[in-house]
């Protein structure tokens, strides 16, 4: 660290952000898989097969842009 740059509630704070940040990429990590058997199984009851994150995501982006 320079010197006089010390600000130890900022280095603290950052070392909290860092965690949670571990936290919600390992959280992620284990939903991800779920979500992806969730929307290929969406694709299913509609009659598509290879339904993907992308255009379930790309879907709800148009059916809220046509609400607006």
């Amino acid at each position: 660290m320079l010197p006089g740059r010390e600000d130890d509630a900022a280095d603290i704070a950052t070392v909290k952000m860092l965690t949670e940040v571990i936290a919600l990429r390992t959280q992620l990590r284990a939903l991800e898989p779920q979500l992806s058997k969730a929307v290929m199984e969406f694709g299913k009851r509609r009659g598509q097969t290879g339904y993907r994150e992308f255009y379930l995501r790309n879907a709800l982006n148009e059916q809220t842009y046509k609400e607006k």
